[in-house]
């Protein structure tokens, strides 16, 4: 599935052009749910996280008592806050269209109606309401996330049907209405309740896992977090972690698993930082740990994590710990935040700086442990061509930049030291062979290194 909403509209009249791209290398289900998760989630994090922020402020000026629970501003600032989770079927209405390659805008009208103050007192009757002799589940819309989804998805396929058995010149006048009827009712007797009881399912799943024990969703979410993420698969948690915050306030979902998961690759880059050989290898892996302490995971886990190969079963192994923490201890986030230090103030909760404590303990677990398991467990450093494809460099240039020369030079003859300087003078100037032989040079001797294997 695709974003693009041209390649959809031109396959559904018939061009063919859509099913040949789709045809082509066609990926397996779970990788695209996983790529339509994502097209669909990464959207509306913006107004999210911008929502999630505002609510941590709140909590913290609340448990500083900086501010009245019943003066205006604290209304004002609890409705901004709030407002975003409680129209989320109107963000995700559109993130969705796109996502589906339909109309954004027949996707809001649909949202539109199931959130509509009439469709709100259609579901809150005595007795169940009926459309032409067909019964109406009672569900409340505000603040869902899947039954919105499934209704656009469900959409994108009603109006290229329509577009393909009517003609062309009929296409403005008679698809809008027809899609806002047909899947306007379907919404409301089958589309809507269908979304409701997955959601309803999915919880019902994270509460029978936490009966099990309360550390056990956190700590599986750690340990296999990484791989979630390494696979486009992170997404599926998100409609529980947002259904969670939009119902409780917090989450104990995805927000404190997949914070030990971004320290644990934390931890494992400064590692590798550490101990790693060349120098625009030990560049990246410092921003690729910063980035992570922010909450972006992907620079350490592709560019450090997956292609040393041990890096990663240390990364899994710190994100257990600090889930395991995070667990045991009933640690919340309080929004819906990138999983990092930018999280913090969604730490502090209406209990007071506890549950901030505990948030920075699962981050220092998670990212102590990796950086020590990393140590113990060694890696052997990537080829001077992995590195470049890593930091988007020249391999020549990655290759002198081999932090090992010095120290190799002092204990060896002329070959050695004709070999480094080779290396060290090759550029735009010089021939292709030269170039050739220094990057060879650094190859061999990164093979004859005693201790290369870390």
């Amino acid at each position: 599935m695709t974003s693009d909403p041209g390649r959809h509209d031109t396959a559904a009249d018939g061009t063919g052009v859509g099913a040949t791209e789709a045809d082509v290398d066609r990926p397996s289900w779970f990788k695209r749910f996983g790529s339509v998760m994502t097209e669909v989630f990464t959207p509306i994090l913006p107004p999210l996280i911008g929502a999630g922020l505002i609510q941590g402020l709140l909590s913290i000026l609340t448990a500083f008592s900086l501010i009245d629970q019943q003066s205006t501003e604290y209304y004002v600032l609890n409705t901004i806050g709030s407002a975003v989770f409680f129209f989320l079927p109107f963000l995700l209405a559109v993130s969705s269209a796109r996502a589906f390659g339909t109309s954004p805008y027949l996707a809001m009208g649909l949202a539109a109606l199931l959130l509509h103050p009439d469709t709100t007192a259609l579901m809150q009757t005595p007795e169940p309401a009926d459309v032409l002799g067909i019964p109406i589940s009672q569900t409340q819309y505000t603040s869902s996330v899947l039954p919105i989804i499934l209704v656009v998805w469900v959409m994108s396929w009603v109006a290229r049907l329509l577009r393909r058995l009517l003609p062309q010149m009929l296409h403005t006048i008679l698809v809008p209405p027809l899609v806002m009827l047909v899947v306007g009712l379907l919404s409301l007797w089958a589309l809507g309740p269908l979304g409701n009881v997955v959601a309803t399912v999915l919880q019902s799943v994270v509460s029978w896992l936490s009966g099990i024990g309360p550390w056990l969703v956190p700590t599986l979410i750690g340990a296999t977090g990484a791989l979630l993420i390494s696979v486009g698969a992170s997404f599926t948690l998100f409609p529980v972690a947002i259904a969670q915050v939009a119902a409780l306030g917090y989450n104990t979902v995805y927000g404190p698993g997949m914070l030990a998961v971004n320290l644990s690759l934390a931890g494992t880059s400064l590692a590798v930082m550490q101990k790693a050989q060349n120098r625009a290898y030990k560049s990246y892996s410092a921003s690729a740990a910063l980035t992570a302490v922010l909450g972006v995971a992907q620079p350490s886990l592709y560019g450090v994590a997956i292609p040393l190969g041990r890096p990663l079963a240390a990364t899994c192994l710190g994100g257990l710990v600090g889930g395991l923490i995070a667990g045991l201890s009933g640690f919340r986030v309080y929004g819906f935040l990138p999983s990092g230090v930018t999280a913090v103030p969604a730490f502090v909760g209406p209990e007071g700086i506890g549950n901030l404590l505990w948030g920075i303990a699962v981050m220092a677990a998670a990212l102590v442990t990796s950086f020590v398991a990393t140590r113990l467990l060694g890696f052997q450093d990537p080829s001077p061509e992995t590195i470049a494809g890593i930091v988007n460099e020249d391999a020549d240039e990655v290759s002198s930049g081999d932090g090992s020369d010095g120290a190799e030079q002092a204990g060896t003859g002329e070959q050695d030291a004709r070999t480094s300087t080779n290396a060290t003078t090759s550029g735009p100037g010089t021939t292709s062979d030269r170039g050739t032989e220094a990057s060879g040079g650094a190859s061999d001797r990164g093979a004859r290194r005693p201790g290369a294997d870390r």
